[in-house]
């Protein structure tokens, strides 16, 4: 089944997941996702980024910056600028 199959995809397939559910606007199955892909792979910058994405969507900002803050100190410029970007919109920029 698909969840068996995401499962054994490890944290990138959590990730994927999670990216997924927020667009179908289930932010709280997509921080599930993301919970799971940490486990799997702890202070992941992308896990960061993802679930600052959905605590925002779900007007959860305080918990959103602080995770959008971990995945902008990313050295991964594909994780770090779109965290950036996000923070400035948070904050009215």
């Amino acid at each position: 089944d698909a969840d068996r199959a995401i499962n054994l995809g490890g944290q990138e397939a959590h990730i994927f997941r999670a990216a997924a559910l927020r667009g179908l606007e289930r932010c709280e199955e997509a921080l599930q996702a993301a919970a799971t892909a940490e486990r799997l792979a702890p202070g992941l910058p992308d896990v960061a980024l993802e679930r600052g994405y959905c605590l925002a969507e779900l007007g959860r900002i305080d918990e959103a910056r602080a995770a959008l803050v971990q995945a902008a100190q990313a050295e991964a410029d594909l994780v770090a600028e779109p965290a950036r970007f996000a923070l400035e919109r948070l904050s009215g920029g």
